[in-house]
């Protein structure tokens, strides 16, 4: 519906800024909420509020701040003793253990790995901090508990002490120490993941280890979600959702039962803590504490009245926000979306005006009208996204409209060369044109299904009449449909078997240049592991409109020269032909349906994967071509998404040449003079068309650091609430919502936002509000939130174990072979570097074991830094080196993992079985699959190893290497005989799984099962595949996930989401096997396929008959 007009709204945004800014005090008032993460004491009460830690008495009165700075201090817990505070603190960039006084004072930083770090406690005594950490894992999510030892109070001592327990989330001492009550992993609703009523594989028990026997004992979990262990006298209290709300929950260690304490109902318990017989517990936003002996529970009433630095306005450099970019007619202005704002820089004179002021609405998709003097964009200043028209001053009136249909996400395509309509899609895959005289929008087309690449490809014809644009097509490959806006017909270009793609009209509206494509196959169906490393060859082809127009590669002919005109009899030809004409007048585009799919011709160019056709001023046509991922891969820290190519074919020689390379995305100005590109390190520049003289002649450069914006956080915050509450309600696969009052949800959770100190306390609060949709893929992440700086801790690759008063190492990380962007800083040939060897000095410095090395490896990361080393712990006789430390040793770890587990195979099975591992179902995944197996088709059998599997798509051509059958075998006069398939092991083969596997880890083993009848070993995978994608960004470049579309199982019905792939052999990877060498997962899986080899061994393939 077509509204009206608005005032100026630059006018208006400037006055309430400026009172927003006069009046308001940034204060919290009233009963504080998104309090977080409190811990107890007999005279205090620690908790979290906006990124710094406060104390208050045990009630919460008189509270005050504990700690102040910019970055994050959060998880604080108080020492047995109540004298100190260890907390995790983000300063420096890192994620570290700190301690304090709980007086206050400076804090003490204790770790210094560059792992994170999360403070969970003390020790019994208090002597030491503890902390979780991933450092040292191998291919588990989650982490490892460690202990930090303290002398005098408050310095550390040494090295962190790894518990026993190989992968351990969260944990408790019991008071004599002896024992420990420990959560193993999180949950999979967790960080940045929203997933209430969570019941998949990765849904945590409490295990009570003993520090002695190293044996486990559990409180009873069917499936659910147990958390935060306290350790109180004889029990155990806990936070559990086993009644679907998380609740504090007991288990008694006498007569092993349990209890529940709490029965809150719309809100889940996120953290909690205990002292005595009182737990302190965080809830809604606001802190409880319940009695154990009254069974009362109290909420706390805290109000701070403090300074908010991340809620003022401020200014910020807009360079980092550029969303979308669009060039004037005459190429000499751009229009920019920069941080939900509409800004004009000029091309030649650096000059930048912002034409909207809006901190709570989201402006962007700007577009120019041909005559330039006016712009259209989108704006969520209503509350729902609307189109707005006005002048590109920003200056006058404002005309708005309705967009079609229901509210949903809009994208702004094109204005019509004669300015009447614009050309718009909302993602439910539907094409529209909205009218600019009466605010009516017209269906035009729509998408079959939504796939690759999203959106539509679209172009206008210069009279305005027609519009081509891409359809996704039930087959998965696309096809241009050409619509009519008189007749309101629309019909496709062609019916060829190709996906065609990237229409754009000639300037005299003779000519439809497109790209067609005949071995992309399924590239579109981006969802198939199938399609990696995939190479998709793109012709461009021109498709003659008129039946008695030519074709635009006619071949040149020599003719003689045509006899003079008299001058007199020229004067009045061109006199009359002016007459005859109208200079404003487009070219008017003649279609003729009849034949046009045989008037269709392919310009004589290279085949690559064209992305973007246009055509300049002169007639050439410019085409951006996408680099291959498979082409090439870069070094970690050199990526950028300006690796394309731009190509001009010249119509006159019939010759194609490279234009400019190191382009990401381009556009071309309306006259066709200009073409605006991106370029490398998100830079923007304007390049003259038309043949180049020179390398890089007519390129400027825009002048992004002139970009310079004021926002409100509060105003922006308010607006990204709502834009993720939108783009859920837009996107979700089922338009019901899972049955939830959407309106009802945001409204629960709205009130929260009067309490935001900062951005990451907004994420917490989507991730909550998504989480209300109880499916997985659910994540909120990002945005404007604050990065301390520091210098990275960096790493040398090894083990070490205190020996003789030093570190000596105890295991040196290779990186294997064929790893060339794996850095092993102490495997460089010729060092000479062993296992056994002592560090002595880092950098000068003497490293005793009484020191934590990793602080002397503070701001060393690439660069040189000199060790000393002996075989000895002592200085005499030791040896130096030179060597660059690397910033993490995942990588390392991981790769000696997968071979120590390949070379454990091969032993015990007689080098009869294979051993695959899949770190993901994405490109890694892909590539370690092709690595490992490959290399291992002389194996009988074979065992694949998906534990810890990350996902990313659906492994189809794993599987279907894995159930290949033999089809043939050929004989070479002089080679061994080879098969068809070549790749293929025709034995056994089994899969181990675990709860650390999901998304496309999940759907893998399904697969695998279903498809081959392989055995599945190990423990029920994550349980998540409602697959997500599509949202755009957030205004300040945060992230969410929008889950989009739902596993069917092949049989019918809703399979796997929130449930997992059960094993067909449950092994658990006890901590007391683990802790003796063994993984008992790996170990069934050997006994399983050898006992399978026996029983179904691989059928024995013919030889060569004797002679032809």
């Amino acid at each position: 519906m077509f509204f009206g007009n608005l005032a100026s709204k630059g006018t208006i945004t400037l006055i309430l800024i400026f009172f927003a800014q006069t009046f308001m005090i940034q204060t919290v008032s009233g009963q504080t909420q998104l309090l977080r993460h409190p811990d107890l004491s007999a005279t205090h009460l620690v908790f979290a509020y906006a990124g710094d830690l406060y104390v208050a008495d045990p009630m919460g009165a008189n509270p005050r701040r504990l700690t102040v700075g910019a970055a994050e201090e959060s998880h604080p817990h108080i020492s047995p003793d109540g004298t100190m505070v260890a907390f995790t603190g983000h300063y420096e960039g890192n994620t570290d253990v700190y301690v304090m006084p709980i007086t206050g004072g400076q804090p003490v930083r204790l770790s210094y790995h560059p792992g994170d770090d999360w403070v969970r406690g003390w020790s019994a005594d208090g002597s030491a901090v503890l902390f979780s950490s991933d450092r040292g894992l191998s291919y588990q999510r989650g982490g490892q508990l460690f202990e930090i030892a303290l002398t005098d109070g408050i310095e550390p001592n040494g090295l962190p002490r790894a518990l026993p327990m190989p992968i351990a989330w969260d944990g408790a001492y019991a008071p004599d120490g002896g024992q420990i009550a420990y959560q193993p992993f999180p949950s999979g609703y967790s960080g940045s993941a929203g997933w209430k009523g969570y019941r998949g594989g990765t849904t945590p028990p409490i295990w009570i280890f003993d520090t002695k026997s190293h044996e486990i004992s559990a409180i009873p979990n069917d499936g659910v979600n147990d958390s935060h262990p306290i350790w109180l006298d004889d029990s155990i209290v806990f936070v559990s959702d086993r009644d679907g709300v998380a609740n504090l929950w007991s288990y008694d260690l006498a007569d092993q039962t349990l209890r529940q304490h709490t029965y809150h109902k719309d809100w889940d318990i996120k953290s909690a803590a205990g002292y005595g017989r009182r737990i302190v517990y965080e809830l809604g936003g606001r802190l409880h504490l319940y009695d154990l002996e009254t069974k009362s529970t109290n909420a706390l009433a805290i109000e701070l009245t403090v300074d908010l630095p991340a809620a003022r306005p401020k200014w910020i450099e807009g360079k980092d926000y550029i969303a979308e970019a669009r060039l004037s007619p005459d190429g000499q202005t751009a229009l920019l979306s920069v941080r939900g704002e509409i800004i004009s820089l000029s091309v030649n004179h650096d000059e930048m005006i912002q034409i909207t002021r809006s901190s709570g609405a989201h402006d962007r998709a700007p577009l120019w009208s041909p005559d330039g003097r006016k712009l259209a964009y989108l704006s969520d200043q209503s509350g729902e996204y609307a189109l707005y028209v006005g002048a590109v001053s920003g200056l006058g009136t404002t005309t708005y409209y309705d967009l079609a249909g229901a509210p949903a996400t809009y994208r702004l395509h094109a204005f019509t060369p004669d300015g009447s309509a614009i050309l718009y899609e909302d993602n439910h895959l539907n094409l529209y044109e909205i009218s600019l005289k009466d605010g009516t929008s017209v269906r035009i087309g729509g998408h079959a299904r939504r796939w690759y690449p999203h959106g539509f490809a679209l172009a206008v014809s210069p009279d305005s009449r027609y519009v081509a644009f891409r359809r996704a097509n039930e087959t998965y490959l696309n096809s241009l449909m050409i619509h009519d806006r008189q007749s309101r017909e629309t019909f496709p270009l062609t019916n060829g078997p190709g996906s065609l793609d990237a229409p754009v009209f000639s300037r005299d509206g003779k000519y439809l240049y497109f790209t067609a494509s005949t071995n992309s196959g399924p590239a579109g169906a981006w969802l198939d592991m199938s399609n990696q490393d995939r190479m998709v060859r793109r012709g461009i082809y021109a498709a003659v409109l008129s039946a008695s127009d030519p074709t635009p590669v006619l071949p040149e002919i020599d003719q003689p020269p045509a006899a003079p005109i008299p001058p007199e009899k020229s004067r009045k030809k061109a006199k009359d032909k002016a007459a005859a004409s109208d200079p404003e007048a487009p070219p008017q585009t003649r279609l003729d349906r009849e034949g046009l799919e045989k008037r269709i011709v392919a310009l004589p160019m290279v085949l690559r994967d064209y992305n973007r056709l246009m055509i300049g001023k002169d007639g050439a046509l410019y085409a951006l071509a996408l680099r291959p991922d498979a082409a090439e891969e870069n070094p970690p820290g050199r990526e950028d998404e300006a690796v394309n190519s731009l190509y001009r074919f010249d119509f006159k020689t019939h010759k194609e040449s490279l234009f400019l390379a190191d382009v990401g995305e381009a556009a071309i100005s309306a006259n066709g003079d200009h073409l605006l590109v991106s370029r490398p390190k998100k830079s923007w520049a304007v390049v003259e068309t038309g043949a180049p003289t020179a390398p890089m002649q007519g390129i400027k450069d825009l002048a992004l650091d002139k970009i310079r914006l004021q926002i409100d956080p509060r105003a922006e915050w308010r607006q990204i609430f709502n834009e993720v509450w939108r783009l859920e309600r837009d996107y979700f696969y089922d338009r019901a919502m899972h049955g939830l009052d959407w309106e009802a949800v945001r409204q629960k959770y709205a009130p929260m936002l009067d309490h935001l100190g900062r951005r990451e306390d907004l994420t917490h609060i989507l991730i909550e509000m998504i989480s209300e949709l109880g499916v997985g893929h659910a994540r909120a992440s990002g945005g404007d939130i604050v990065k301390a700086d520091g210098q990275k801790v960096g790493l040398l690759g090894a083990d070490f174990r205190v020996a003789n008063g030093y570190y000596q190492i105890s295991r040196i990380y290779d990186g294997e072979s064929f790893n060339p962007f794996l850095g092993a800083p102490l495997a460089v040939p010729g060092l000479g570097v062993k296992a056994g060897h002592y560090l002595l000095a880092i950098n000068g410095q003497p490293v005793t074991a009484s020191d934590n090395p990793y602080r002397f490896l503070e701001g060393t990361v690439g660069r040189q830094t000199l060790l000393h080393l002996n075989d000895k712990p002592e200085m005499k006789g030791a040896y130096s080196i030179i060597v660059q430390p690397i910033p993490n040793e995942r990588g390392l770890r991981r790769w000696a993992w997968i071979e120590d587990n390949r070379r454990h195979v091969a032993a015990l099975t007689n080098d009869r079985v294979g051993y695959v591992y899949l770190p993901n179902t994405a490109a890694d995944g892909f590539s370690y699959f092709n690595r490992y197996f490959f290399s291992q088709l002389d194996k009988q059998a074979l065992i694949i190893d998906e534990r810890g599997n990350a996902g990313g798509q659906a492994a189809n051509y794993i599987v279907d290497l894995l159930n290949r059958s033999h089809l043939a075998s050929w004989k070479d006069r002089d080679g061994a005989l080879f098969t068809t398939p070549v790749g293929a092991i025709f034995g056994p083969k089994v899969m181990l799984i675990d709860q650390f596997a999901g998304s496309g880890g999940d759907f893998l083993p399904f697969a695998f099962k279903y498809q081959t009848g392989g055995t599945l070993i190990g423990t029920r995978t994550w349980g998540g595949l409602i697959g997500i994608g599509v949202a755009p960004d957030l205004i300040d470049g945060g992230q969410i996930t929008t889950p989009y579309f739902r596993f069917i199982h092949p049989e019918g019905g809703w399979a796997i989401e929130n449930e997992g792939v059960s094993p067909d052999i449950t092994v658990e990877l006890t901590p007391k096997a683990v802790i003796e060498g063994r993984d008992p997962q790996l170990d069934k899986a050997i006994a399983v396929i050898l006992q399978q080899l026996g029983e179904n061994p691989p059928p024995k393939l013919p030889s060569a008959p004797e002679g032809p």
